[in-house]
């Protein structure tokens, strides 16, 4: 996973008003969130936990009055967090995308192409095309008879573009 931070965050002048260390606990807390899928919000009680901040509470509170966070009861919002993250969702979504394309990959690899898409793979348009396409194969003839092919036995006859083609001839025995 990864945070997006804009490259002029550091030179935000609200931003600039407060100490490094302030500056350094909303990066803390962004991470902490998009790390945990929270969409920004940040519970009060975790913010020894995520920042070194010797007053946690406080440089919240001097976020707050920055504009960088809202109060959302006992917790924080940070503000315009999904403008730049993925929402849990988004995330939630893009990793099973990506866990299936995995496991595809992964059964590909080991010869396995049940799941493969017949527009990418050829060993799944060879079966595909076999089982789905194709009409199944015409029964062999009868015993005791024969086909007849080019020259065989069966006129050539011509067509209306100058081709001409050998019809193949089944012989059937008396009486079938």
């Amino acid at each position: 996973m990864w945070t997006k931070l804009s490259d002029d965050l550091p030179d935000n002048p609200r931003l600039l008003t407060l100490t490094r260390s302030i500056r350094w606990m909303l990066v803390e807390l962004m991470i902490w969130s998009n790390k945990h899928g929270t969409d920004g919000l940040v519970p009060c009680a975790l913010l020894g936990r995520i920042s070194d901040e010797l007053e946690p509470a406080a440089a919240a509170d001097l976020l707050v009055g920055a504009g960088f966070l809202n109060r959302d009861g006992s917790d924080y919002v940070i503000v315009g967090f999904l403008d730049d993250q993925p929402s849990a969702a988004d995330t939630a979504r893009i990793r099973a995308l990506t866990n299936e394309r995995s496991r595809r990959q992964r059964q590909h690899r080991n010869g396995d192409h049940s799941l493969c898409d017949a527009r990418y793979c050829q060993q799944s348009r060879v079966t595909s095309r076999v089982s789905n396409d194709y009409p199944p194969d015409p029964p062999d003839p009868p015993e005791g008879t024969r086909a007849v092919g080019p020259g065989k036995g069966a006129a050539s006859s011509g067509s209306a573009l100058g081709r001409t083609h050998s019809p193949v001839e089944v012989i059937y025995p008396a009486g079938w």
